[in-house]
């Protein structure tokens, strides 16, 4: 992991050993990935540690480092043993079923286990905005705050030990605001409908006002020059979709992650950073991160690129 990530679990382990401070505790941490929360939570002293995880190649990452690892979702798993903590950290916001997942939680958790949900807080989005619409992520399909978590928890017989507030890092630079609770078995159930509408709606309305960045990319397709794109995310998509950024002359894109090098947007390929370097002194960079803009210019700046360069945020 780099830093920033490493910070991240960090700073995760040390709100959930607030919440759990008995280091033999059974622990399960489900949709871990390569497993670096339950990594700082053994340098912490935690001792029996669990992964659950889909990809057969986070299990054998996890493994490596003496963790119990099984391959399997919330949904599908073979996973008998219940658990004094379950964790499901930044998966809820993904999955479609919130209820089906709620119960197979209390299943792993038992009648005496705790489940701690740490997710985006999405009554912070407008706190935290850096460019349009970024919290709406097409991968998040749930967006939570405080009522509605403990109202969730609540419709599943299970009543709130500690809520808290936080951020993460997703970058040197950017911070992502977070939620996180923790529930335990509970005689009482109740309905939960409320979400934070109002304060969601006006994250939508800030989103729709951001007009400068409409005008920058008016501005380069105006000017008719070639452009090379640094970023093929969901920050990019969007703005194809939602400006005239598609009907600027597209040489190309740009993207470090390997996996997405070779492929096209628009049928336009994505190569690899070394691509720059083959640039006509005419075009422009136009750097679209929602999150990485700051590294990418260190980046260009290293490599001596002396081509004009546009920040979209």
């Amino acid at each position: 992991y780099d830093k920033t990530e490493m910070l991240k679990y960090r700073a995760q382990a040390e709100r959930i050993s607030a919440v759990l401070r008995d280091k033999s505790a059974a622990i399960i941490d489900v949709g871990a990935g390569n497993g670096g929360l339950l990594l700082e939570m053994k340098k912490l002293g935690y001792k029996n540690l669990t992964a659950l995880d889909p990809s057969d190649k986070c299990v054998e990452n996890i493994r490596r480092h003496g963790i119990r690892a099984q391959t399997g979702s919330v949904f599908r798993h073979r996973i008998k043993d219940t658990f004094d903590l379950v964790i499901l950290s930044h998966v809820m916001e993904h999955l479609v079923d919130v209820d089906k997942a709620m119960r197979a939680l209390t299943g792993m958790a038992g009648e005496r286990g705790m489940i701690y949900i740490e997710v985006p807080d999405a009554a912070r989005y407008a706190e935290y905005y850096f460019v349009p619409f970024y919290f709406f992520d097409t991968e998040h399909i749930n967006h939570f705050d405080e009522v509605s978590l403990i109202n969730l928890g609540l419709s599943h017989g299970l009543r709130m030990l500690h809520l808290g507030r936080s951020h993460i890092h997703i970058s040197e630079t950017t911070k992502y605001p977070v939620i996180h609770i923790a529930y335990r078995h509970s005689e009482v159930a109740t309905d939960w409908k409320k979400c934070s509408r109002n304060r969601i709606l006006s994250y939508i309305h800030h989103s729709e006002q951001e007009n400068s960045l409409k005008r920058v990319i008016d501005k380069l397709w105006k000017e008719n020059k070639k452009i090379l794109i640094w970023g093929a995310g969901n920050f990019t998509m969007r703005l194809l979709d939602n400006s005239s950024l598609a009907q600027c002359d597209i040489i190309g894109f740009v993207d470090k992650d390997p996996k997405k090098q070779g492929g096209k947007i628009l049928d336009i390929p994505i190569y690899g950073t070394n691509y720059v370097k083959r640039l006509s002194s005419d075009a422009i960079i136009v750097v679209c991160s929602a999150v990485f803009s700051e590294q990418i210019l260190i980046e260009l700046k290293k490599m001596k690129v002396k081509n004009k360069v546009v920040v979209l945020k």
